[in-house]
């Protein structure tokens, strides 16, 4: 992504931000306030702030990578690693674009294991992250907005989520909390003997 590129999604994702964070806010309310009717208080808090964390991190990833990049209809296709990388060096912000593909998918890789178990194993977190980032470089190009589509681009996604889902390997198990069920019309029926036999 070129710095002017760059310079104009981070113009359009400020306000994006600053809409979502109060929304995601009171989302993780309700639905702390749904789960209480069925689990402890502390559990229902944080099981849907995690929750909720999870998709305002893949609300805006959505919104940070399908933002245009100019006014121009066009996609741009770098598919020889290190050709990206080797023309972003060559520009004063640098170090911002690399870091900025580093840590897009880093909070997700992060946090999505506490909630999935089969995502624990960091080589098939590397690769589900791998796979969105080629996703996310195919919806780039095929939708026009002025883009560069870059094999350097996935990697440097995927290596950013690897590291951080290492850096939040051990509160995986610790902060693991099922996710409660709803109820449905079979618990009720057993609960309700249950009941009666304590009267």
């Amino acid at each position: 992504m070129g710095g002017s590129r760059m310079d104009t999604v981070l113009e359009r994702m400020i306000p994006v931000t600053i809409l979502t964070v109060p929304g995601a806010l009171v989302v993780w309310v309700l639905l702390a306030a749904r789960r209480r009717r069925r689990c402890p208080a502390m559990t229902a808090t944080f099981t849907a702030g995690i929750d909720t964390a999870i998709l305002l991190c893949a609300g805006l990833v959505f919104a940070l990578v399908t933002a245009p990049g100019g006014h121009t209809h066009t996609s741009t296709l770098h598919l020889v690693p290190g050709q990206d990388i080797a023309d972003v060096l060559t520009q004063d912000d640098a170090v911002w674009q690399i870091a900025g593909n580093l840590v897009l998918l880093a909070p997700l890789a992060a946090l999505v294991p506490i909630r999935v178990r089969a995502l624990r194993s960091l080589p098939r977190l590397a690769f589900v992250m791998f796979a969105i980032s080629v996703g996310i470089e195919a919806l780039q190009y095929f939708l026009h907005a002025d883009r560069v589509t870059a094999t350097d681009d996935a990697l440097l996604n995927t290596i950013g989520a690897t590291v951080g889902a290492g850096l939040g390997r051990s509160l995986w198990r610790g902060l693991a909390v099922p996710i409660p069920r709803p109820r449905t019309a079979a618990d009720m029926l057993t609960a309700q003997p249950t009941a009666s036999a304590e009267h």
